[in-house]
């Protein structure tokens, strides 16, 4: 939420065992200009092939920001599409990490003690910025190439659809619904005839 929310940092890795922060707004580091940054990351960013855990949320972040993200792959989706049980109880990065990489990343939980207190992330130092938000990105590109093997051919199709829906659904969140609102008030005639056809033939069974 643009009106209440504030980007502080950008983490990206374009190889396995690499992550990198791009401070925007931390307090205990010197920070580059998120228009700057912006500019710089634009053509990247829509351009080539991104993977994300939870796309949804990052693609309606970079939209505030004018940017497109172009998501062809997503962890969240591809564990989900994989084996729902599964994903039930490792929605998070971390669940997938501990799942399928047998360790236990840093987390906002081991940061915080508490939730509402997340918001003070710019605050910490450095090495725990690296730690946690460097390691956010590795292990998303870590994870994809081991969940997209688990990927069953037939479980495929879903999972194209789930990355298509993406934009939609970012962009349905965050500009809301449009309605046609004469179509709904011809839906809603036609609906109510239908009704009254149904109600006419449980009068006519039971007499």
């Amino acid at each position: 939420n643009p009106s209440r929310d504030k980007l502080v940092g950008i983490c990206i890795s374009w190889k396995v065992n690499q992550g990198i922060y791009i401070p925007i707004d931390m307090a205990s580091m010197e920070n580059i200009p998120l228009d700057f940054a912006l500019t710089a990351l634009k053509p990247i960013l829509e351009g080539k092939d991104i993977v994300t855990h939870n796309g949804i949320f990052d693609a309606k972040v970079f939209y505030t920001l004018g940017i497109l993200l172009n998501v062809v792959h997503d962890t969240m989706y591809l564990q989900f599409d994989i084996d729902g049980d599964i994903y039930r109880g490792t929605r998070k990065l971390k669940g997938l990490v501990q799942y399928w990489l047998k360790y236990t990343p840093l987390e906002f939980e081991d940061i915080f003690e508490y939730e509402k207190d997340y918001h003070l992330f710019r605050y910490c130092d450095e090495e725990v910025t690296r730690v946690y938000a460097c390691g956010d990105a590795d292990h998303t590109l870590t994870l994809l190439p081991i969940l997209l093997k688990e990927l069953k051919p037939w479980q495929m199709k879903g999972y194209k659809k789930h990355i298509a829906l993406i934009h939609p659904i970012m962009r349905s969140e965050y500009e809301g619904k449009n309605i046609n609102m004469e179509l709904l008030k011809t839906l809603n005639a036609i609906n109510d005839r239908d009704l009254e056809k149904v109600e006419h033939l449980i009068y006519k069974y039971v007499g």
